[in-house]
C-alpha cells in the first residue's frame, strides 16, 4: 500500500498503540513536573 501525503493512518495506528501501552494516570508526571519547577537549574558564562 502506498502512502499518500496527506494519509495519516499510520500516525492514528501509532496514537492508538501508544494509548494501550502509555501510563493514563498522569500524577507520576505532574508530579515530577512539580519538583523540576520547584528548584530550576540556571547556570551563564559572561
Amino acid at each position: 500500500m502506498q502512502n499518500k501525503p496527506d494519509d495519516i493512518q499510520w500516525f492514528l495506528d501509532l496514537l492508538a498503540i501508544s494509548k494501550e501501552v502509555e501510563e493514563q494516570d498522569p500524577s507520576p508526571l505532574l508530579e515530577w513536573l512539580e519538583l523540576k519547577r520547584q528548584n530550576p537549574s540556571f547556570s551563564a558564562k559572561l
